[in-house]
């Protein structure tokens, strides 16, 4: 069991620390499916912002982005069906006996 520390930074860093790549959201937001919410929030507030003061966006109207589909630090390796070794019974020992 890791030290409660430990614990804590983790839970710090996945509700409190916003990444750009996740589009400047929380892990947490983003991994429990409330991105489209706090995106939808975002808009409305870089909308009414544009509203009071467009001359402070030269290019164009603000918009909140969204978040990549998936995001992975070690991509998932895809196995063709027919090399489930699980359904198959094969040994998935490492030994050669």
């Amino acid at each position: 069991m890791p030290e409660p520390g430990l614990t804590a930074s983790f839970n710090d860093i996945i509700t409190n620390v916003a990444t750009s790549e996740l589009a400047l959201m929380q892990p947490a937001a983003v991994s429990y499916g409330v991105a489209k919410t706090v995106k939808t929030a975002r808009q409305t507030e870089l909308s009414k912002a544009y509203d009071d003061q467009p001359e402070r966006f030269v290019n164009e109207p603000p918009a909140a982005a969204m978040p990549p589909e998936s995001a992975w630090i070690n991509t998932p390796i895809a196995y063709p069906e027919s090399h489930d070794t699980l359904a198959s019974g094969a040994n998935l020992s490492h030994s050669e006996t």
